[in-house]
C-alpha cells in the first residue's frame, strides 16, 4: 500500500478523529481492562517527551536568572538582538550542533562553524523546519522526500509548507537504516522530489550507518541532486563517535571531485530533547551550508523575536547543561530498552509464543516499534498499523503511534518506553503497568476477544480501516 501526498495528510487527520471517539466511547462503557484498571486510566504512550527535567546545574542558573528577572536586573541580561542574539548564536553552535564541529569519529573532518551563521528561533525548532521547507530551493517543486520512519508531525508540517510528504521503504531489520539502491531506483523512477527530509537519529529506530553505507547515500544525494534537511532532534541521546553525521560527509562526483554534504544540507535541532528545555527557555536553531537558502528562511523566522528575558533564560539552561547530564540520560535510556526487551520477551514466555515482535534491535532513545507476529494479526483481525493502535485504544486504554502516522507501511505502533502517561502523569515507572497491562490484553485476545469484539465492548461498531480510506 502506498502511502504519499494528501494519503498522508488524509490518514492522520482521520486518526486523530478517530482517536477522540474512541476516548469518549470507552469513558461511557465504563469497561475495567483486565488488568482491573478503569476506562479513566489510559495509558499515553504516544507522546515523544521524556521525564529528565533540566540538570541541576541547569536549574540552579535558571533560577538565579529567574530573580534577576524578577528584580529588573538587566544588568546581568546577555547582550540582547531581538532577532538574533550572539550569546544564543553562541551558545546554540557550541552545544547543539557539537557533533557536526566534533565528530568523535576518525576519518570525518568536523565543520568549522562560524556562530553568525547559525540561525536561532525563540520557542521551538518547529518553525525554523516549516520556514526550511518554505524557503527550500527547489520551490517549484512539491513533494519532500522522507525515508520510512520520523517524527508524528511530519505530514502536517510539509502541509503547512505547501508541500506533500513521499516515502522510500528502508530496512526495519537494521534499525531503518536507508538502502542506497532503494533510494536509487526510487528517484529514477518517481516524480522528483523538492527536498529530502531526514530524520536522524530516527524514530523510532535509531540506523546504524557504517562509513560505507552513508557514502553511498552521500553519493545517491549527490547524483540525484538533492537538496536535504535533516531534523536532528533527538542529536543528543546519541553518543559521539556512536553516529555519523551527515552533513560531515565528503564525497567525490563521477569527474573525482569532492563535495561536502553540508554545502547542500540544512541542519535543524532544538534544545528541548536533548537538553530538556522547557517552557520559555525553549529555542531552536539552524546551521546549512547553502548560503541563499538559509537568507531566505533568516528572512521568514526573524519576524517571530526573542524578548530579552527568555533569551536570558535559554543562555542560563543551556549554557549549564552539562556533558555529563547527557551520559546519565543517554545511559538510562540504554537500561530502559534492554528492560523493555525482557518485558517482551517475558510477555511472549508468558503465553509460550512469540507474540509482540520489535522492530530492529533498540538500544538508544525513548521509543519501542512493536507489531503482532503474523499469527496473532489473524487471531486478532488486524490488518493495518492503524487498527493495531485504534485496537490498542479500545480494549487495553493504550494510546500508541500508529505506524502509518510515522510513515512506516508495517503493522505496528510506536510506544513511549521512557515514561508513559497514566492519568496525565509522566513517570518512569508507568513503562510496567504498560506492560501489564498489555499482556493481560494479549491474554484475552488469546481466549476470546478480537478487533471487532473489542470495539463492541465499548459501544463502536465498524472497523477503521487504511485501504478504505487511501481509496477515498
Amino acid at each position: 500500500m502506498s502511502l504519499r501526498g494528501n494519503n498522508y495528510l488524509r490518514a492522520v487527520r482521520a486518526i486523530k478523529r478517530r482517536k477522540k471517539i474512541v476516548e469518549s466511547a470507552l469513558v461511557t462503557s465504563g469497561v475495567t481492562f483486565g488488568d482491573g484498571s478503569t476506562a479513566t486510566e489510559l495509558i499515553d504512550a504516544f507522546h515523544g517527551e521524556m521525564h529528565f527535567g533540566a540538570s541541576a546545574a541547569a536549574t540552579d542558573a535558571l533560577n538565579a536568572a529567574w530573580a534577576d528577572i524578577l528584580m529588573e536586573d538587566q544588568i546581568k541580561y546577555i547582550q540582547h538582538d531581538k532577532k538574533q542574539p550572539k550569546a544564543l548564536q553562541a551558545i546554540a553552535t557550541k552545544f547543539l550542533f557539537s557533533r557536526l564541529i566534533n565528530t568523535e569519529i576518525d576519518g570525518i573532518a568536523g565543520l568549522n562553524l562560524d556562530p553568525s551563521d547559525t540561525l536561532v528561533v525563540p520557542y521551538s525548532s518547529t518553525q525554523l523546519l516549516i520556514a526550511a521547507l518554505t524557503c527550500r530551493p527547489k520551490k517549484a517543486l512539491d513533494i519532500a522526500l522522507c525515508p520510512e520512519g520520523f517524527y508524528k508531525d511530519n505530514v502536517e508540517l510539509a502541509a503547512s509548507a505547501g508541500l506533500k510528504l513521499h516515502t522510500f521503504p528502508v530496512d526495519l531489520e537494521n534499525d531503518g537504516i536507508i538502502v542506497p539502491e532503494i533510494l536509487d531506483n526510487y528517484l529514477s523512477a518517481s516524480v522528483r522530489p523538492s527536498v529530502l527530509w531526514l530524520t536522524m537519529p530516527g524514530n523510532p529506530l535509531i540506523g546504524r550507518y557504517n562509513m560505507k553505507r552513508i557514502e553511498q547515500v552521500a553519493r545517491v544525494v549527490l547524483k540525484h541532486d538533492l537538496d536535504v534537511l535533516i531534523d536532528m532532534a533527538f542529536d543528543k541521546i546519541m553518543p559521539k563517535g556512536e553516529f555519523i553525521p551527515f552533513p560531515n560527509i565528503r564525497v567525490r562526483d563521477a569527474k573525482g571531485q569532492f563535495h561536502l554534504m553540508f554545502d547542500r544540507t540544512y541542519a535543524i535541532v532544538g534544545n528541548s530533547k536533548g537538553i530538556n528545555a522547557s517552557g520559555p527557555w525553549k529555542m531552536g536553531a539552524g546551521v546549512c551550508g547553502n548560503r541563499q537558502w538559509m537568507r531566505e528562511t533568516h528572512d521568514t523566522v526573524t519576524a517571530v523575536t526573542f524578548q530579552r528575558e527568555s533569551a536570558h533564560l535559554i543562555q542560563a539552561g543551556t549554557a549549564n547543561t552539562s556533558e555529563d547530564y547527557l551520559a546519565r540520560n543517554r545511559n538510562y535510556l540504554i537500561k530502559r530498552q534492554s528492560q523493555v526487551t525482557n518485558m517482551i520477551d517475558d510477555i511472549n514466555r508468558h503465553l509460550g509464543d512469540e507474540v509482540l515482535i520489535s522492530y530492529g534491535k533498540p538500544e538508544y532513545g525513548p521509543f519501542r516499534g512493536i507489531r503482532l507476529s503474523d499469527p496473532w494479526l489473524k487471531k486478532s483481525g488486524i490488518e493495518d498499523s492503524w487498527q493495531f493502535s485504534d485496537l490498542l485504544l479500545a480494549g487495553a486504554g493504550i494510546d500508541s503511534v500508529a505506524f502509518a502516522v510515522i510513515g512506516i507501511t508495517g503493522n505496528g505502533v510506536r510506544l513511549n518506553v521512557a515514561c508513559p502517561r497514566i492519568k496525565g502523569i509522566k513517570s518512569p515507572e508507568n513503562v510496567g503497568s504498560l506492560f501489564i497491562r498489555l499482556e493481560f490484553f494479549l491474554k484475552e485476545i488469546d481466549a476470546y476477544l478480537d478487533y471487532v469484539g473489542a470495539l463492541k465492548r465499548i459501544g463502536l461498531t465498524g472497523k477503521v480501516n487504511l485501504r478504505t480510506l487511501f481509496r477515498q
